[in-house]
């Protein structure tokens, strides 16, 4: 754990334990990246401009896939979105980061629209240096790991 994870998931868990506890902020962490990841579909199918009906089945095929069980994945190896491996496996940052993913998509989408890519690129350089950091750091300092 934490070889691949940045450290701003528990960053926010212990900045908001100083007004709950932190059992509860964490709790309240992993429930809001789980809740956010509907809005965030919503707002990828927007941007790629489904109707209401073809937006609802791609959020709802999404939301689905998330409830596979680990036993019908390619030799048992949970990918780091689905909600068994955030809540069994202990993946929860990366459950944290998964709905920016999804904004991000939106966002390069509507930015491509426009021509605008500021704010695209910022959000796609905070999700790599939050989940990535060490990586980055090893490919940029030493080129690739063999």
């Amino acid at each position: 754990q934490n070889i691949f994870y940045g450290p701003l998931f528990y960053y926010i868990v212990a900045l908001l334990s100083f007004i709950v506890p932190i059992d509860v902020a964490f709790k309240v962490l992993v429930l809001l990246g789980v809740f956010v990841v509907p809005f965030a579909f919503y707002y990828l199918s927007k941007s790629l401009d489904f109707n209401k009906r073809q937006s609802f089945a791609f959020i709802l095929s999404t939301y689905v896939l998330m409830f596979i069980p680990v036993k019908y994945i390619v030799a048992n190896n949970a990918p780091g979105s689905i909600f068994t491996s955030t809540f069994q496996i202990g993946l929860v940052p990366n459950g944290f980061v998964f709905p920016f993913l999804f904004l991000y998509w939106g966002l390069l989408v509507n930015s491509l629209k426009k021509n605008k890519f500021i704010l695209a690129s910022l959000l796609l350089s905070f999700i790599i240096s939050r989940e990535y950091p060490r990586q980055t750091k090893k490919l940029w300092a030493f080129g690739p790991v063999r």
